[in-house]
């Protein structure tokens, strides 16, 4: 159903007006004549200071959202340059669900250091890891499942970092190491904590055709390991983390 011309106008105007940046100082730039067409006065507060508490509750929320989400990039660069950063990600890229877990989907693609994209994969891997489904584990006769197709589980993410970065998010302090790759994976355990662990790269390569939809047989032909006596462990690690499903 359409909606009367008249609350067209006015949710195009109000949303408009509070997602307007604030400025340097936190406030809200000067508001057009039209507010006072809108929004009443109240016993306190003129118009335009009203429609100001919701310019600036409207940044402070994304802002804080995106800080939680991305705690690692907020911790390298500080929260005075996160915050610009992020006010510049929102104004190319505002909400567009009223799912505010979605809120920084594109970030780690959009910004363009290196580090901070990276920071950014790992951020953004941890909140999937949270909020992702998960499907009950694979199980049944070995010897048929060897033939099946595997799937691995939503909050599952497969990394291959340049810079090893996971274990100054955990510390929250540490040295910058540019010696990769660091095949990761960043997952839901069975009692919904969030993990990460340390990946062979022959591992990460048969998970990734794994998700690719070939079965355990197809994946070993095309990334055959060179040490074979270790592909039973890591299948049973597999299995006991419940990335299979």
């Amino acid at each position: 159903m359409q909606a009367p011309e008249q609350l067209s106008i006015l949710q195009h105007w109000f949303g408009g007006v509070i997602s307007r940046p604030l400025t340097e100082e936190g406030k809200s730039a000067p508001i057009d004549a039209a507010v006072k067409q809108w929004v009443l006065p109240s016993p306190t507060l003129a118009p335009d200071q009203r429609m100001e508490i919701y310019n600036q509750q409207y940044w402070y929320r994304l802002l804080t959202v995106m800080q939680e989400n991305f705690p690692l990039v907020a911790q390298l660069i500080g929260y005075a340059t996160f915050n610009e950063l992020a006010t510049a990600y929102l104004i190319e890229y505002p909400p567009h669900t009223w799912r505010l877990t979605e809120l920084g989907h594109r970030f780690a693609d959009w910004v363009e250091d290196p580090l901070l994209k990276i920071a950014g994969q790992v951020d953004w891997a941890w909140e999937q890891a949270f909020i992702a489904p998960a499907y009950p584990p694979l199980s049944g006769n070995p010897t048929l499942l060897l033939q099946r197709p595997w799937r691995l589980q939503p909050h599952l993410t497969l990394l291959e970092l340049a810079c090893d970065l996971l274990p100054i998010r955990d510390n929250k302090e540490g040295e910058l190491v540019w010696e990769g790759p660091y095949p990761v994976a960043i997952f839901r355990t069975p009692y919904n904590d969030i993990a990460w662990a340390r990946l062979h790269l022959e591992e990460l390569k048969l998970l990734q055709a794994i998700a690719s939809g070939q079965n355990l047989l197809e994946a070993l032909e095309q990334f055959p390991p060179t040490h074979e006596e270790e592909l039973p462990f890591w299948i049973q690690n597999w299995v006991i983390r419940q990335w299979l499903a």
